[in-house]
C-alpha cells in the first residue's frame, strides 16, 4: 500500500513500478465484461485509470547527466559465453533435473 500511495502521489519524472501495474491490470481483467447483460463500465474505467497512470510518466524528460565512466564500462563490458552463463546459473541454483 505504501508503494501504491507513493506512485499515485509521486512527482515526475519517475519510473513506475511495473509489477504493481501488472497486478492491477490482472485483477481488473478477471472481472466480467458484463454485469446483468450491461457493460461493466467500472471495469473499463479502472483499466483506463491504471494505464493512464503508467503513461503519465512518459511525458516528462529525465535530466540525466552524462557519466563517462559508466558509458565506458557498459561499452567495454565483455559478454559471457554460453558455458560461463550455464556454470554461473548452476552455481546459483543447482540443476535438479537434466535438460532436454
Amino acid at each position: 500500500q505504501n508503494i501504491e500511495k507513493k506512485i499515485k502521489t509521486g512527482e515526475a519524472p519517475a519510473i513506475p513500478y511495473i509489477g504493481l501495474t501488472l497486478k492491477d491490470l490482472t485483477y481488473v481483467g478477471q472481472q466480467p465484461d458484463y454485469l446483468d447483460d450491461l457493460v461493466h463500465f467500472q471495469k473499463f474505467y479502472t483499466t483506463t485509470c491504471v494505464i493512464s497512470q503508467l503513461l503519465f510518466y512518459q511525458h516528462f524528460p529525465y535530466n540525466l547527466k552524462r557519466v563517462d565512466s559508466i558509458i565506458d564500462y557498459v561499452t567495454n563490458a565483455r559478454g559471457l559465453q554460453r558455458a560461463e552463463l550455464m556454470n554461473l546459473s548452476v552455481s546459483i541454483l543447482p540443476k535438479k533435473t537434466k535438460m532436454r
